[in-house]
């Protein structure tokens, strides 16, 4: 019974970080002087990411590739980011790499 436990706790919390990371990673970060500017939900919406509906890409995240955000962003003319399952993986390994540098670069400078 344990094993069975910990088995399901590692897989499922290994799909979770993989749905949450399509969503949120891999976006635009907003310096302190933007976000004054903005409400929450715009701020939420500019660093989010929706994956395409699918059969896979709907079984895979249990729904949760399906944000509100799209039915506001027409309305208030806000820009939102919808991808793919795999494109949106390589937008999130991308950004991580171009971070990555950036640190690199920064630990360099110390």
């Amino acid at each position: 019974m344990l094993v069975y436990f910990l088995v399901s706790q590692a897989v499922c919390g290994n799909l979770l970080a993989i749905v949450f990371s399509l969503n949120h990673n891999g976006m635009p970060v907003i310096s302190k002087e933007e976000a004054v500017e903005m409400d929450f939900f715009t701020k939420q919406i500019i660093t989010g990411r929706d994956v395409h509906p699918g059969l896979f890409a709907n079984w895979f995240t249990g729904g949760l590739n399906y944000q509100i955000e799209h039915h506001l962003c027409k309305k208030y003319n806000v820009r939102y980011h919808t991808t793919g399952m795999i494109e949106g993986t390589a937008e999130v390994f991308s950004r991580l790499n171009e971070v990555s540098k950036a640190a690199s670069k920064m630990g360099k400078a110390q």
